[in-house]
């Protein structure tokens, strides 16, 4: 969470980025993201600063107040599964469903976008 909130406040491409190598090295590559020297490499992947990463993730108080929303954001529409997918804040998708339930899922919530 810190490392794609630091990605975030860099622009949303690198949170992309970022999120995009942590699931590639953790689904794909069978890496160990919990490690941060491989946390610092996925973040240099992405295109950060792998010292600015470092240090954002050796701070236990980094982005503490954002990770601390996302967690009452979360509890409040009673977020207790992963993946859980929300779409415009109002249709969401727990768990493992083929795929042509997220596929409905969002249509809906595109055809209600005004």
């Amino acid at each position: 969470h810190r490392l794609a909130k630091f990605a975030r406040s860099v622009s949303t491409e690198h949170e992309s980025a970022v999120r995009d190598a942590i699931f590639k090295a953790y689904f794909i590559e069978g890496k160990l993201i919990s490690d941060l020297d491989t946390l610092v490499g996925l973040a240099e992947t992405a295109g950060l600063d792998p010292d600015e990463a470092r240090a954002i993730l050796e701070n236990p108080t980094a982005f503490l107040d954002e990770i601390a929303e996302d967690e009452r954001q979360a509890y409040e529409i009673y977020f207790d599964v992963v993946p859980h997918f929300l779409f415009d804040r109002k249709y969401e998708v727990s768990a493992v469903h083929p795929v042509e339930v997220y596929r409905n899922t969002l249509k809906q919530a595109l055809l209600e976008k005004p």
